[in-house]
């Protein structure tokens, strides 16, 4: 008996994942018989594919197609879907922030229970959309710093149970305006929600493309924009740590 289209499709995306994994290890294994170890390999699915109805669908539709824990060094994701989606007023900013947590928090435990880095390997630029976006007493908690580490040992929290309150010791950051915020009351509230969501370790946003401008795929704020005092804001929490502020590492 002949397969349905549905069924043809089904063999089909199964055969294209699995393409891909073997791709993915035979390239692992040619570099690694060069001689070449420092390069470290991204897991990283979109997240527009991925059923967001629980957090076991999430994990599910987020180690689809994973290679496994020997071919693969980050823990990431590429998610434009739930920080900038392209129809703006058919989305609910509330719903999008929920999933954008559960999202860093499936990769950041997956990370944490495989021995692996977590990043946002790919995001979205907050702009209109998430400005809508109405913060939550847990949202105002996790920008005071209340909770922001379960113990000084949790090492998802920056530099070992520093605290991550607005203000505190050098750093002092002013508190976010109801409007034009979506870097800190968004982007920033969605990082700092539990242990698992601090241990994702870096966010990459999309290269300020001139033909992006005005659109979620421009990657951060220029001078003059409606989002630049915001997004300072965001980069002097103590939480984040920009490149330009790093020691060297090399």
């Amino acid at each position: 008996m002949g397969l349905t289209l549905e069924g043809k499709m089904a063999y089909l995306t199964k055969f294209q994942v699995q393409a891909g994994v073997t791709l993915q290890q035979s390239h692992y294994s040619e570099l690694d018989s060069c001689g070449l170890h420092n390069v470290l390999y991204a897991y990283s699915p979109d997240r527009s594919r991925i059923d967001m109805s629980s957090e076991s669908t999430c994990e599910a539709g987020y180690l689809y197609a994973y290679p496994g824990d020997e071919y693969v060094d980050v823990l990431g994701f590429d998610d434009y879907w739930d920080i900038a989606p392209a129809d703006v007023e058919a989305e609910r900013p509330r719903e999008r922030h929920d999933d954008l947590i559960t999202m860093l928090t499936v990769v950041g435990r997956l990370a944490r229970e495989r021995g692996k880095i977590a990043a946002a390997t790919e995001v979205g630029s907050p702009g209109e959309f998430a400005s809508r976006y109405v913060m939550s007493a847990e949202d105002e908690a996790a920008l005071a710093g209340a909770g922001a580490c379960a113990s000084a040992a949790d090492d998802g929290c920056a530099a070992h149970g520093e605290s991550n309150a607005v203000g505190s010791g050098t750093a002092q950051t002013a508190a976010p305006s109801e409007s034009d915020s979506p870097w800190t009351r968004y982007l920033l509230t969605a990082a700092l929600a539990n242990s698992d969501t601090r241990r994702v370790l870096w966010y990459m946003p999309w290269r300020n493309d001139p033909g992006a401008a005005g659109t979620g795929a421009y990657g951060t704020p220029v001078e003059g924009s409606r989002y630049a005092a915001d997004f300072r804001r965001f980069t002097k929490h103590p939480f984040i740590r920009m490149a330009n502020t790093l020691p060297p590492l090399y």
